[in-house]
């Protein structure tokens, strides 16, 4: 089930990334991870600033297993 964040419906995985990508580190920056996972940092920005984006769900999975640091288990 969906949930919802600043009026816009987001699954539990959306929502664990983008506190991840908030709660990351210090010197883990946008930049690093986009080098690292092959991300782009405009879009790392984007979804930060803009929570209601409803991003690819491959670039939100490949996002989620770089920080948690495993593979998503289903």
């Amino acid at each position: 089930m969906p949930i919802e964040s600043n009026g816009t419906h987001h699954c539990a995985l959306y929502l664990d990334t983008i506190r991840l990508l908030k709660n990351r580190p210090q010197p883990l920056t946008l930049k690093k991870i986009s080098e690292d996972t092959g991300l782009p940092a405009p879009w790392l920005f984007s979804i930060l600033a803009q929570p209601d984006l409803s991003p690819s769900v491959d670039r939100v999975v490949k996002l989620y297993e770089y920080l948690k640091g495993s593979p998503l288990a289903l």
